[in-house]
């Protein structure tokens, strides 16, 4: 595995694509990777974090932590809004099954 995973990190090198390990701007073709290289791609500038800069913001308390629970928080209330509009188009397209569609209207 060491053996691939060297082969592999060496061609991309050779390749001219760039690793972040000790985080900064990536932008384009980039590798990353916790099990072995893994190219990544961005449009975008991204910010990476090195595994230190990472730790601390996660494991040491940090804002990440807070950050991801925030953003649970906001997609679950989303998930409830979309599911809602869901029931509600759900009983007009019933309507539309049961009762055919709705006459024409006609503009004064």
């Amino acid at each position: 595995m060491a053996a691939a995973y060297a082969a592999m990190a060496n061609a991309m090198h050779t390749a001219g694509i760039p690793g972040f390990a000790s985080g900064g701007l990536a932008t384009g073709v980039f590798t990353a990777g916790e099990a072995g290289p893994e190219l990544i791609y961005s449009p975008a500038p991204v910010r990476v974090m090195s595994n230190s800069q990472s730790n601390a913001a996660v494991i040491d308390g940090g804002q990440v932590t807070q950050l991801l629970n925030d953003l649970i928080t906001e997609i679950r209330a989303g998930n409830v809004s979309i599911a809602s509009s869901n029931i509600k188009i759900a009983k007009i397209m019933q309507k539309f099954d049961l009762d055919g569609m709705p006459p024409p209207r006609t503009v004064a």
